[in-house]
């Protein structure tokens, strides 16, 4: 007899670092679920570069210290193209939208829908 168990690992950041979730089975609920502060993760990350319990970040090239870099470099990539991206979509007032159509999921949305930028009055 053979048996098939599904696990899916689900991933995104949030406000309070980066979180993870892990599902079995046609369960709807995680079985785990985990989230690394933000904090947590810049401690981390300063104390692998430093000499323990010292203020002092060791190399024996310059090339070492620029990559000490490349993690800040990454991270302000991925969060511009986080914030270009969101900021190109529309936003749909769904409350509205539902309340208009007496809860049901059909009717016009155009009337509901605005840019993203518009709706949080966003400037960057």
């Amino acid at each position: 007899m053979r048996s098939t168990l599904e696990v899916d690992i689900y991933a995104d950041l949030g406000v309070d670092g980066p979180h993870a979730s892990v599902f079995f089975g046609d369960e709807c609920e995680p079985l785990v679920e985990t989230t690394t502060s933000w904090e947590d993760i810049i401690s981390r990350e300063i104390e692998y570069h430093t000499v323990p319990s010292m203020d002092y970040i060791p190399y024996e090239n310059v090339d070492e210290l620029h990559r000490c870099f490349d993690i800040v470099r990454t991270l302000r990539v991925v969060a511009d193209e986080i914030e270009s991206r969101l900021l190109k979509l529309d936003a749909l007032d769904r409350k509205a939208w539902l309340e208009a159509n007496n809860g049901k999921y059909d009717g016009d949305r155009a009337p509901f829908i605005k840019p993203l930028k518009e709706v949080i009055n966003y400037e960057s």
